[in-house]
């Protein structure tokens, strides 16, 4: 799953920059969110099929590229936002909350995997689970991607800078020209 999963990547991230120009960073995110929701979709219909669990995942890494790449530059466009707004950059704050959040939740994400196998009652080398280890394993694997994705989408709607990113690139730009 890991070596077909790559394909992808490299296609969307080449795909990206086109689909940022032509739709926004937020939409583009909006479109790759509702891949990987498709791509729950199609584990869905059969658990235990292989070929649709590797068609689904392709399609989930397919749908999740999109934020991946666009999650930097909306941090960039949020210390531009802040200068303009306030006066202020701070971009070593703003990068470093944002590596603190990673290593967060990072940590928090792999310690409810842990949490849930062993409310699960998964034995590791065992040569067949519980019902309930393999619905853990499912329910972190389909369900908890879905809600997090269907989130994230919400959020992303709410975001409007991108709107007037081009218009606070001109004032910070005639600020800078003004002091120097």
């Amino acid at each position: 799953m890991g070596a077909i999963g790559f394909i992808p990547v490299v296609v969307v991230f080449l795909l990206s920059g086109p689909s940022f120009k032509r739709f926004g960073r937020r939409n583009t995110a909006v479109i790759g969110l509702a891949i990987g929701v498709l791509g729950i979709a199609v584990r869905l219909v059969d658990l235990t099929s292989i070929p649709l669990g590797l068609v689904g995942s392709v399609l989930q890494t397919f749908g999740m590229i999109p934020l991946m790449v666009v999650l930097a530059p909306l941090g960039t466009d949020t210390i531009e936002y802040g200068e303009w707004k306030h006066g202020q950059r701070i971009v070593g704050l703003t990068n470093s909350l944002n590596a603190f959040g990673g290593k967060i939740g990072t940590a928090f994400g792999t310690a409810i995997i842990g949490w849930m196998l062993a409310w699960g009652h998964y034995q590791e080398g065992a040569a067949v689970q519980t019902a309930s280890a393999k619905q853990m394993i499912i329910t972190f694997n389909i369900y908890i991607p879905l809600v997090i994705y269907i989130c994230i989408a919400i959020l992303l709607l709410f975001y409007s800078l991108e709107k007037q990113y081009t218009r606070i690139l001109d004032d910070l730009e005639r600020r800078r020209e003004m002091i120097g």
